[in-house]
């Protein structure tokens, strides 16, 4: 890796438990939408794509495996002093209804977050004229035939679209979603569900693997006992992606914050391919500040999509990790209120991955699985073993039952693979 990190300041102002009810919808999703790109017969080549999609997915009959295009087996090589921090994960866009359930319970409480209304969203898969997903699509959301948003579609050429979420589509407006100037869907607003456009042309794949990762972390006061463990994680998973076979071009970034009235809002070091920069930035990062629960989570949020020369969203493929405990101050007029940001991550293709950290709270956990699920993402959060507690609310919805413990480094890594990997088909 070679080049500076360069640093952008803001001023002052434990053992598997078998995963049920996400994952395992979540591959039934994936099958269903590669029926419908074979054209739903139950042929052959119908037969051949199931099983294709299925393994990609769960990799073998635990769902807990990784994707079998991947050989983890130098991870205890690459692992030799396993980190303490441990992680579950859950994919709320994977049982969409009990996501639903979950958040009007929450907003039933009151407590204060940022508005993004879910309540329709339309799942579309994009394929070429040989019914292959094609990656980083962009995506026009029409209504009545006038464009009123874009999202871009992932690695493997699924995209949600929510039209709740864009404040300008009324019920009774008429959803398509285009591609290019002739390429277009009509969405059935009656019963959302899953779809497939297929593009009128064959697209060629990009051989590059380009990977972008900005590193987001909270590094107010009560992150202090897990910032140096976080350290340890983050800097294996550095090395480790820097040896994924299939050696993709990365560059790691890192946005730090705190919040208004400390020594520093949020600093940036920009994206770099040089990994002994990023070790640096991040052995530089001290928890200190705060004060109250809230912290400036908006301000960070913003600063790390905007700030970093992120590469060009049509050949990228682009991450944040959100490593935090706490909600933001949605009291607090903003420039980029979150929501805004999460919009923009959706029509950049920026897929936001929030790992919540102990004593996250309710709505520390509402607001991270918001990013999640809008992005297209996985919520993760730390969790300690048989007896102990995750970091998640008192009021989640999620059960031991709901997912795997794994070391956060391995977790990390793993869901950047799951991200890759179409691109390896």
């Amino acid at each position: 890796m070679g080049n500076s990190a360069a640093m952008i300041s803001t001023p002052p102002k434990p053992d598997a438990v078998t995963h049920n009810r996400r994952k395992g919808l979540g591959v039934l999703l994936a099958v269903s939408l590669a029926a419908a790109a074979c054209g739903g017969s139950g042929g052959d080549d119908g037969s051949a794509k199931f099983e294709e999609v299925d393994e990609a997915i769960t990799g073998s009959d635990d769902a807990g495996d990784a994707a079998p295009e991947f050989d983890d087996s130098e991870d205890s090589a690459n692992s030799q002093q396993e980190p303490a921090l441990k992680a579950g994960s859950v994919d709320d866009n994977a049982d969409f209804p009990a996501y639903l359930a979950y958040r009007d319970q929450f907003l039933q409480t009151g407590l204060p977050v940022r508005s993004l209304d879910i309540d329709e969203r339309h799942t579309v898969q994009i394929v070429d004229a040989n019914n292959r997903p094609v990656a980083n699509t962009l995506v026009t959301v029409l209504a009545d035939g006038e464009p009123q948003a874009e999202v871009r579609a992932g690695n493997d050429g699924i995209v949600f679209i929510h039209p709740g979420a864009y404040g300008r589509i009324e019920p009774q407006d008429i959803l398509e979603v285009q591609v290019g100037q002739s390429d277009t869907l009509r969405l059935d607003r009656s019963d959302p569900g899953v779809d497939t456009l297929r593009l009128s042309d064959s697209q060629q794949q990009s051989d590059s693997a380009d990977l972008d990762i900005i590193f987001l972390l909270d590094a107010t006061g009560s992150m202090s006992d897990e910032i140096e463990q976080l350290r340890t994680t983050i800097d294996n998973v550095a090395q480790r992606l820097d040896e994924l076979p299939s050696r993709p071009n990365v560059r790691l970034g890192l946005t730090h914050y705190r919040d208004q009235g400390d020594a520093y809002v949020s600093e940036t070091f920009d994206l770099t391919d040089n990994i002994d920069d990023f070790r640096d930035a991040l052995n530089g990062v001290q928890a200190d500040g705060g004060g109250d629960i809230p912290e400036a989570l908006d301000e960070g949020l913003a600063d790390a999509m905007n700030l970093p020369n992120w590469r060009a969203t049509a050949s990228t493929t682009q991450i944040i990790f959100i490593v935090a405990d706490a909600p933001p101050q949605v009291g607090r007029d903003v420039e980029q209120p979150y929501d805004n940001s999460l919009r923009s991550a959706a029509a950049r293709g920026i897929k936001i991955f929030p790992i919540a950290s102990s004593g996250s709270e309710n709505d520390a956990e509402y607001v991270f699985r918001q990013m999640a699920q809008f992005t297209g993402a996985r919520f993760v959060f730390l969790s300690y073993g048989a007896g102990g507690s995750a970091a998640l609310g008192t009021a989640t919805d999620i059960s031991d039952a709901d997912y795997n413990e794994l070391p956060l480094n391995d977790l990390i890594v793993r869901l950047v693979m799951e991200e890759l990997e179409p691109l390896n088909r």
